[in-house]
Formats: C-alpha cells, sequence, structure tokens
C-alpha cells in the first residue's frame, strides 16, 4: 500500500520528507526495510529541524496529548508551510 501511495498520490505533489524522518528510518532495525524506505524517500526534499519548530512543538504539547515525536512532525510542517501531512 506504501509503495502504491507513493507512486500512484505522491507524484502529483512536491513532497518534503524532515530530518526528524530520515533518523527514525535509519534507526530501523530491520536492514531490508530501512533499506526500502530510504529509497522511497530519497527524491524528497529534505527539511531540516529548526529551533523554531522545536519551540513549536514544546508549545503543542502543553494542550495536545500527543507523543513528543508527533507534536514536532507536526510543528516542522507547521513551520514550514507545508499544506499536507502524511504519517
Amino acid at each position: 500500500m506504501t509503495t502504491r501511495f507513493f507512486s500512484q498520490i505522491l507524484s502529483n505533489y512536491e513532497v518534503f520528507v524532515s530530518e526528524l524522518v530520515l533518523t527514525e528510518i535509519r534507526a530501523a532495525p530491520d536492514t531490508e526495510l530501512r533499506d526500502r524506505l530510504m529509497k522511497l524517500v530519497n527524491p524528497f526534499q529534505v527539511l531540516s529541524v529548526s529551533s523554531n519548530a522545536e519551540a513549536l512543538s514544546r508549545e503543542y504539547l502543553k494542550y495536545l496529548s500527543i507523543p513528543e515525536a508527533d507534536a514536532l512532525h507536526v510543528a516542522i510542517a507547521s513551520v514550514e508551510g507545508i499544506n499536507y501531512l502524511v504519517t
């Protein structure tokens, strides 16, 4: 499903991936899965984890009951003006 989503849907959009996502992929213990995921995201532009995104994620955590990593994903998208966030 993920491969189909990447090839059929995402090809219609300008796609970004955050450095946070790359870090999460690199931490995957399954080397085959890690390699496949890195190949999938390789063409995407990389967004850094900025200090503004970190500060905004802390604000989100004050009001939302979500994991810290999720708050940072949302904050990066917000700071960078990303219209859609896919997880």
